[in-house]
Parts: C-alpha cells; sequence; structure tokens
C-alpha cells in the first residue's frame, strides 16, 4: 500500500482501521515519507503493541518504506534496508516455515531498476529460502498513454 505519507493523522487512522477490519498479520506501505520511525509510530497503525518492524529512511521527504507484523505471525531472523526496498528473513511461526519478504519502491529511471534487480538477484542466489514474497511499487507502466506528462499535452 501506498501510504501518501504517515504524518498525517487521517493516513494513520485509516491503516489502523484496515488492519483492525481485515485482521493483518503484516503491514507493507511505501511513501512513508519519514526520515525517522520509532515503535510509538508503529503503535498507532496497530490494536495491540505486539509488533516489530523493519524501514528504510525517507530522504528529503520523499520515499520511505515500511514492514510492520505481528510478532506471534513472523520471527524476523535479520533484515535489509536500502532506500530502494526493505527485507524481511525469518520464519512464519505458525507453519514453522522460512519466509523472505520483500518490500520495493522503485524509481521511475530504468538504470535505478536494472541496478536494483541485479542487487536483488545476487542476493536471491546467497539465501537458502528460495520462496520470496515480493510486492510494492513497481513504478511501471504497461502503455505510453499511462504516463501522466503524456495524459497532459494530448
Amino acid at each position: 500500500m501506498n501510504s501518501k505519507g504517515l504524518g498525517n493523522l487521517v493516513n494513520l487512522r485509516y491503516l489502523k482501521e484496515l488492519t483492525k477490519l481485515e485482521e493483518i498479520n503484516m503491514l507493507y506501505t511505501q511513501e512513508t515519507k519519514l526520515s525517522k520511525i520509532n515503535k510509538q509510530k508503529c503503535y498507532q497503525l496497530w490494536e495491540d503493541n505486539d509488533i516489530d518492524f523493519v524501514h528504510s529512511e525517507a530522504l528529503n521527504g520523499y520515499g520511505g518504506i515500511l514492514i510492520v507484523w505481528h510478532s506471534s505471525s513472523i520471527q524476523c531472523s535479520r533484515h535489509i534496508s536500502s532506500k530502494h526496498f526493505v527485507i524481511v528473513f525469518g520464519k512464519c511461526l505458525d507453519k514453522n516455515i522460512p519466509v523472505v519478504i520483500l518490500n520495493v519502491y522503485l524509481s521511475c529511471n530504468i538504470k535505478d531498476k536494472i541496478s536494483l534487480w541485479m542487487e536483488l538477484e545476487k542476493l536471491r542466489e546467497n539465501e537458502t529460502c528460495k520462496s520470496w514474497c515480493i510486492l510494492g511499487d513497481f513504478n511501471t507502466i504497461k502503455k505510453k498513454e499511462e504516463r501522466r506528462r503524456d495524459i497532459r499535452f494530448q
């Protein structure tokens, strides 16, 4: 989910209601627009405080990636945070299976995209768990007409 900024109380309330209504165990967001995220901020997204989180900081108010989960659902053994992704390596506790969860926020720049996918490919090659859950905002378009700047000039 693209949160469009977690500094906004309306967005925080919406996400909290969504996690409660849908009984969500893990929440992924992009564009947090926050340079610092702590447990107090994550508590505002959840009905209880039995959570853990990993994030990538926003730079100059842009970007920012966050994964929050119930500690009783996922056990994180390690994580990696970068400008364009956050990865959680761990175990799904109720199924006792390894999990790798990747939250991506890609640039529109094709060179950045290629570089990121090459980096992720290297990470995956060295990982024993080959089943990855990959989600996020890939900033990909199917047709030229989908670009906003092209639509405005038609």
